[in-house]
């Protein structure tokens, strides 16, 4: 009896016997009963397998059975490597899955695919399929460019070979700093002003991402974007604070009112508190 394994390969068999493992799934048995040559001499078989011909399972990606033996191992690495990061960092995710020691003389058995899952368990990123050229360990890299609060969460690397179900899945947690949120450390005060006179508030806000900072006037962050009066002055003083000055030229009566800053960065936002003119 020959058997033969593995799909769309051509399969050069020397010799009256060839065996393989029994646990190989993807057989194709043959008996060879009646083969015109003689029996004294070797013989050459060249059998292609096609999906047409054998319509065998492929590994589903919903339903890794963890209780099967012959599947991946996976481990996770991150790059920066601490997993607790502040927004806005750049992020990559790596997956390398290898199969098992006593698995890797098994062409079949290797990891033939790897798919990166969303925090809402959707797939993301490219899915990493091996090419012709297999290797013993498959990589595959997700790369989040620029973090936002809603990447933030547990990523699903998913590993499989061409077995149905025979893949495995492991996670990593992304989780942002306990500075991320945002810091007003200065709020705009109370001013009291002549007519024509300036005035000047100042909002002074931190965050492991710097924050901008906007101002508005009786809760309307239109108010003071068309007055030719209104200018605004921006000071950074480091990587994670900034400055804002909002000054009014020519005060009139019409400038009276409640006067606050809102700082907001990819993290959310910070209001202050109200200041009066």
């Amino acid at each position: 009896m020959i058997l033969f394994s593995n799909v769309k390969r051509a399969i050069f068999l020397q010799g009256h016997l060839i065996k393989t493992h029994s646990y190989t799934r993807r057989s194709v048995i043959m008996e060879l009963s009646s083969w015109s040559v003689v029996a004294s001499k070797p013989f050459l078989v060249v059998l292609i397998v096609t999906s047409g011909l054998l319509n065998l399972p492929r590994a589903a990606g919903t339903n890794c059975n963890t209780r099967l033996t012959i599947i991946p191992d996976v481990e996770i690495s991150s790059s920066p490597p601490t997993k607790k990061l502040a927004i806005g960092t750049a992020v990559n995710l790596t997956c390398l899955a290898q199969p098992r020691g006593i698995d890797a003389h098994y062409y079949d058995r290797w990891t033939e695919y790897i798919q990166w899952y969303d925090p809402q368990g959707k797939p993301v990123g490219h899915r990493c399929v091996q090419g012709r050229r297999m290797v013993l360990k498959h990589r595959c890299t997700l790369m989040l460019k620029h973090l936002t609060a809603e990447q933030l969460g547990s990523y699903m690397c998913e590993a499989g070979n061409g077995y149905h179900a025979h893949c495995r899945r492991k996670s990593v947690e992304i989780r942002p700093k306990e500075t991320q949120t945002i810091q007003i450390i200065e709020d705009p005060k109370n001013q009291s002003a002549l007519i024509g006179s300036i005035v000047t508030f100042n909002c002074t806000a931190t965050g492991s991402l710097r924050p901008t900072i906007s101002w508005q006037k009786n809760d309307d962050p239109y108010a003071l974007q068309t007055d030719p009066r209104v200018e605004e002055k921006v000071i950074v003083l480091d990587d994670k604070t900034v400055r804002s000055q909002l000054l009014l030229t020519g005060t009139e009566l019409e400038d009276n009112g409640k006067y606050h800053c809102v700082a907001n960065n990819s993290a959310g936002e910070r209001i202050s508190r109200v200041s009066i003119l």
